[in-house]
């Protein structure tokens, strides 16, 4: 997970620096920010989404198959 040194919250309209293909999205800020998506916007309108619930996801069943096997032995 990121580290924003001495950030208490990130809020939508904060800037962001994201790179699509190693060039940067100009005026890049954060649209949406749930605990599962963040959604980012440029100046230009264009938005690139990242959901974490598929990622979540398979954190749960990485755990459930882990405590599987110490119970089973």
């Amino acid at each position: 997970m990121a580290y924003i040194e001495g950030a208490h919250e990130v809020r939508p309209g904060d800037p962001v620096e994201l790179y699509i293909d190693g060039k940067p999205l100009e005026g890049a800020v954060i649209r949406r920010l749930t605990r599962m998506e963040v959604v980012v916007q440029g100046a230009d309108g264009a938005s690139i989404g990242l959901s974490f619930k598929t990622t979540n996801e398979a954190i749960w069943q990485r755990s459930r198959r882990r405590l599987e096997e110490q119970v089973l032995g």
